[in-house]
C-alpha cells in the first residue's frame, strides 16, 4: 500500500492525470478519514460555486 501511495504522490502520476480531462490529482495519495474527505469536498464544491449563476 506504502509503494501505491508513494506512486500516486509522485509526478509522473500528477502528469499522467493532468493529460485526463476532468481530472485533477491534488490530494492524490493522501490518507484521511471519511469526515475529512467529505469536509474537503464540500469546502472545495462551496469555493467552486461562488460567483456562478
Amino acid at each position: 500500500m506504502q509503494r501505491l501511495l508513494g506512486v500516486m504522490k509522485g509526478n509522473k502520476f500528477h502528469k499522467a492525470v493532468a493529460t485526463l480531462p476532468g481530472y485533477v490529482a491534488v490530494n492524490a495519495g493522501s490518507v484521511s478519514s471519511v469526515p475529512e474527505f467529505l469536509e474537503s469536498v464540500d469546502a472545495k464544491t462551496v469555493t467552486s460555486r461562488k460567483g456562478k449563476k
